[in-house]
């Protein structure tokens, strides 16, 4: 249900950002922000999928796909940095249950951005 929604409207904005009647004006806002030279992008994704009814995000192709498609643009005149990071990982962490004091250790996964930094 959840993927014929999504394509659904994927589709519904594609339909509705195509414009036959003007060209698109040019964009004359820079995308170097900081006036550095430089373009960064962080793209950020985990290797390992949350449920097994779907699938990672794997954050490294993305980045070096990306990287080489805006490696091509000729009309880009900055340094390009695509940095992927993968956000998934696993701690074992120790905590107290109930009034005995007794500790478990359970292994516990990150996937999402919250995760990652707790």
């Amino acid at each position: 249900m959840n993927k014929i929604l999504t394509i659904s409207l994927l589709a519904l904005f594609l339909i509705l950002s195509c414009s036959k009647d003007d060209p698109p004006e040019e964009s004359t806002t820079s995308v170097d922000v900081v006036e550095d030279g430089k373009l960064n992008i962080l793209i950020l994704g985990t290797s390992k999928s949350y449920s097994s009814t779907s699938s990672e995000f794997a954050p490294n192709k993305i980045a070096q796909e990306l990287e080489h498609i805006l490696s091509q643009d000729n009309s880009l005149e900055l340094d390009i940095n695509v940095v992927s990071e993968d956000i998934y990982k696993s701690k074992d962490i120790d905590y107290g249950l109930g009034q005995a004091g007794t500790v478990y250790n359970e292994l516990h996964f990150s996937h999402s951005l919250m995760q990652y930094y707790y």
